[in-house]
């Protein structure tokens, strides 16, 4: 997202990906295509993202990576500070990790 390849992010995510941000979901890769990319990639390439902390599980060919990140930046001319609880769920395919789940949530610090 960061480098703002559509092309790149997409390919990391299995055609079934479930997104969950903020009470929105998007149920698969096509939808979040037409939905939601393109404002992530804007965020990411205006906002800069510290990973605090990220703990990886891996059984077989399911990994699950959690981590908690501050992002910080201006977006759409406001200040934003978040520190963000991030899930993902990864699945092995034809021996590459794709990522099939996603879990995003966040508190502004900025509004508070």
């Amino acid at each position: 997202l960061k480098a703002g390849d559509r092309r790149k992010a997409l390919e990391q995510l299995t055609a079934d990906v479930l997104i969950f941000e903020q009470g929105r979901q998007e149920r698969s890769r096509t939808e979040y295509a037409r939905t939601h990319l393109a404002e992530d990639i804007g965020f990411a390439s205006v906002t800069t993202r510290t990973v605090s902390r990220r703990a990886v599980k891996v059984q077989a060919n399911v990994a699950w990576v959690t981590s908690i990140n501050r992002t910080r930046g201006k977006f759409k001319n406001r200040t934003v500070d978040f520190v963000t609880d991030e899930t993902m769920i990864l699945v092995r395919v034809s021996g590459k990790w794709r990522i099939s789940h996603i879990h995003w949530s966040f508190v502004d610090n900025a509004l508070h």
